[in-house]
């Protein structure tokens, strides 16, 4: 901004030109490098002439004369300030499109000029509906942070830095929701506010559970000044506690749900992507994300069984399964990966082992699942083995060992006994390099202790490790003896023309499940909700129905139990299988309940659907007709 053919410039008319703010760290850092004759190289900001302002990056370095002494100081100022503005605009846009929370931006003068889907969400507002005004529609026309007579806009325009505070709102159905709102100013090169970034983030439950928490204290005080009623009083802070833990188990309901849900579709999309055409890039990239999905899935299962183990919450089946027919499973399941990274998976029953069991066939895969998984996560080198063991027997019990072994990294001794523990892992390098939570081999003690079984580890550091559970099962004394050991096999050569009616609310599942069964030459109908289901039924006959739970107008559970008492046969005897992004205890028992045949959840993985699809047609004889 000045003018070098008018005069000199100096080092002092430098300093003065530098913004109030940035003197003192300007000179430290000049000084450090005279100091200690070294580089420099930091940001700063100068005010023009005209009061504009500018951002510097300063670089250069120290001249010294031939006894090393300091001579002079030669660099360069370039002049950012456009530059560090559009990057900060565009990691704004990228943040707020893909923030959960609900996100607002709006002019200096607080208008609203866009809003993310999370705001769409949580108020039912669209952007039309506030568009140019200060919101103040979710507070049934009161004033909000973005109006310029409220405080918290005056004190975020005059200091320009970030606030937060708590407020009130109603939704477009008129429904109360509590926000705490942050208001964060975006600054431009002039040093003026030009834009409000307003991110509200949803805290009504943490406020019912105040106000109820709030009020069982309330109770409790009242108890005991009236000493008659305590026993009454302390019943009824009983039931709100209940009604408390109900609504922790809605709330993990409903994120398993909304996180499974487009799980789901980035899963499915990334492995029908992978059959295409990619050049190595691509091909890299999709396997990224792919890798990256299936981490996110396991902490997820992690989390929620950890959740389920806390509250009580685990229940186990006693039904028939085949031990054989299981391990098979598992090793079809887990050889993928072991293939990934070259090593040996192999599987050993001992002949004196049972086939025909009465237990929990998914509680005990859950948990080889886990231990296998973990023994090739953990492995770079040699192989994994599983072994079967019986360990005593009477007429109608047994109980039998199970073994996983592998050539890892191993162990080291005084982690031993703390490998069991919550978020636990040897080393935080462990953590870095294979990733997870923490809390598999946790759930996996809970599951078998729960069960009466016990479960331990021998390990050598470099060398492998070895662990080991065991489990009671019952005798099934009433297996038919040519079917043990009988397996469903998925033969190369496909069933076709199934007729699936696909209940499905939720666009990108619809496409990726279509995708899917289509690809086997099915035939799919589909129905966006529980209604449209009973129409097309009175109308067709489907060999199979995949039924997702929450759906509008009427839910999987309804349309389930209406077909199986409002139809005739056959159609009242069609299979139907849930397919939920619902994952919590219980689950699989409420789907069977009420009149499902089978169970698979979201993110599903396209042979476990069509093993469990054949499987249920096979044993309602529909393949006949194909």
């Amino acid at each position: 901004g000045m003018d070098p053919s008018e005069s000199k410039v100096q080092l002092q008319m430098v300093y003065e030109m530098i913004h109030p703010a940035d003197g003192e760290y300007v000179k430290e850092a000049i000084e450090k490098s005279m100091k200690k004759l070294r580089p420099f190289s930091f940001y700063y900001r100068i005010v023009l002439p005209d009061k504009s302002i500018k951002t510097l990056h300063a670089r250069g370095e120290v001249v010294l004369n031939d006894k090393e002494e300091l001579t002079k100081l030669i660099g360069t100022d370039q002049d950012v300030t456009d530059r560090l503005h559009e990057e900060e605009l565009e990691k704004l846009a990228l943040a707020a499109t893909q923030s959960y929370n609900s996100v607002v931006i709006a002019d200096r003068k607080g208008r609203i000029e866009w809003v993310n889907e999370g705001f769409t969400q949580l108020s039912g507002y669209k952007l039309s509906d506030v568009q140019n005004t200060h919101g103040e529609i979710l507070r049934n026309g009161e004033s909000t942070g973005l109006s310029a007579n409220n405080n918290h806009y005056e004190t975020l325009i005059k200091g320009k830095k970030p606030i937060s505070y708590e407020s009130k709102n109603f939704t477009l159905e008129g429904d109360e929701y509590w926000v705490i709102t942050t208001l964060t100013p975006v600054i431009n090169k002039d040093g003026e506010v030009e834009k409000i970034i307003a991110i509200d983030t949803d805290i009504t439950l943490r406020k019912k559970m105040e106000e109820e928490l709030v009020y069982a204290n309330k109770v409790a005080e009242h108890s005991l000044i009236k000493g008659n009623k305590a026993f009454e009083q302390l019943m009824k802070a009983k039931r709100e506690l209940e009604d408390t833990m109900k609504v922790k188990e809605q709330f993990l309901a409903n994120m398993s749900h909304e996180i499974r849900t487009p799980m789901n579709a980035i899963v499915g999309f990334t492995d029908i992507l992978l059959k295409t055409e990619l050049n190595t890039d691509q091909r890299q990239y999709i396997d990224a994300i792919k890798t990256s999905g299936g981490n996110l899935l396991v902490i997820i299962n992690d989390i929620l069984d950890f959740s389920k183990a806390q509250s009580g919450k685990f229940s186990f089946e006693q039904i028939d399964l085949s031990l054989s027919q299981l391990v098979s499973t598992l090793t079809e399941l887990m050889l993928p990966k072991s293939m990934e990274k070259n090593i040996s998976l192999s599987t050993k029953i001992d002949k004196t082992v049972p086939d025909s069991l009465i237990g929990d066939p998914t509680r005990l895969n859950q948990v080889l699942l886990n231990l296998v998984g973990n023994a090739i996560k953990f492995t770079e080198k040699g192989e994994v083995k599983v072994r079967v063991e019986l360990l005593s027997e009477t007429e109608t019990d047994v109980d039998i060992q199970f073994s996983v072994i592998d050539t890892g990294i191993g162990i080291e001794d005084k982690k031993l006994g703390t490998v069991f523990e919550e978020f636990t892992q040897e080393r935080n390098e462990t953590t870095r390099k294979y990733g997870g939570t923490g809390l598999g081999l946790t759930i996996a003690k809970q599951l078998v202790e729960l069960q009466g079984g016990r479960i331990s580890v021998k390990s050598k550091v470099g060398e492998g490790s070895v662990f080991t559970f065991n489990l009671k099962f019952k005798k099934n004394l009433n297996a038919q003896p040519d079917t043990k050991g009988k397996k469903i096999e998925i033969s190369a050569q496909q069933e076709e023309n199934v007729n699936v009616l696909l209940v499905e609310d939720n666009l990108l599942n619809q496409i990726l499940a279509k995708k899917v069964l289509t690809d086997w030459k099915w035939n799919v109908e589909l129905a966006e909700n529980g209604v449209i289901a009973l129409e097309k039924l009175q109308n067709q006959d489907f060999d199979v129905i995949l039924m997702d739970i929450q759906l509008p107008e009427m839910d999987g559970y309804e349309a389930t139990r209406q077909i199986r008492h409002a139809f005739s046969a056959p159609k009242s005897i069609t299979p139907i299988i849930a397919m939920t992004a619902h994952a919590l205890s219980g689950e699989s028992e409420r789907c069977r309940k009420a009149g499902m045949d089978d169970y698979i959840s979201k993110p599903f993985d396209p042979k476990v659907l069509y093993a469990k699809v054949i499987a249920n047609l096979r044993k309602n004889n529909s393949l006949e007709n194909h």
